[in-house]
């Protein structure tokens, strides 16, 4: 198993993350392909699959993302999700200690204006609890 991480970790780009309220679980890692430096350039008209691994400390029956946009460091826009639904990115339900991988496909509208944004991703649980929330350095470009 411990190999089989190893691998994983080496043929992604793990991104350096700040967590941002994570009270339920451990995030191992995120990855984000072609970001191997911050701030990760997301580029209009393509999908992001963005790759959370995660260990959380209580059951989940059901989950949630929520993604926000912090504009000029300080603006806060929620970023509309095609599918909120986060049992559609992981399996669930999740057992406490188990090990899970959050798989997320983001689409960047050719729409958005070429900026940077603070990225902020959130899952939260059944009851509305944040499972885990991370932000990230960005910057959309053409």
């Amino acid at each position: 198993l411990c190999l089989l991480a190893h691998v994983s970790l080496v043929l992604s780009d793990p991104v350096q993350v700040k967590d941002c309220g994570s009270k339920q679980t451990k995030i191992t890692s995120v990855d984000v392909p072609n970001c191997p430096k911050l701030p990760c350039q997301l580029k209009k008209g393509t999908n992001v699959e963005l790759t959370v691994n995660f260990i959380p400390s209580t059951d989940i029956s059901s989950a949630t993302s929520v993604v926000y946009g912090y504009l000029n460091g300080n603006i806060k826009v929620p970023f509309p999700l095609t599918d909120n639904n986060a049992c559609h990115d992981m399996t669930c339900p999740v057992k406490a200690g188990d090990a899970v991988v959050y798989k997320h496909k983001l689409y960047v509208n050719p729409m958005y204006p070429k900026i940077s944004v603070l990225v902020q991703w959130e899952v939260h649980d059944q009851g509305n609890d944040v499972v885990w929330c991370f932000s990230v350095p960005t910057v959309i470009v053409g």
